[in-house]
């Protein structure tokens, strides 16, 4: 299920059963996974903004 997880990271979008699957399959590891990729993307999007307003 991590390979969902990382496309929907690159390619925002997944398939509705892929999708289904995934929020029904989240265990303790694969939801840690999902916060670490979840704080990467916050984190490089107020960087890119606090450089863009700066």
């Amino acid at each position: 299920m991590k390979q969902w997880i990382d496309k929907l990271r690159q390619e925002h979008t997944l398939s509705t059963d892929e999708f289904r699957q995934l929020l029904t399959g989240c265990d303790a590891e694969l939801l840690a996974y999902i916060n670490k990729q979840a704080r990467e993307v916050s984190s490089g999007i107020l960087v890119t903004g606090y450089l863009f307003v700066d």
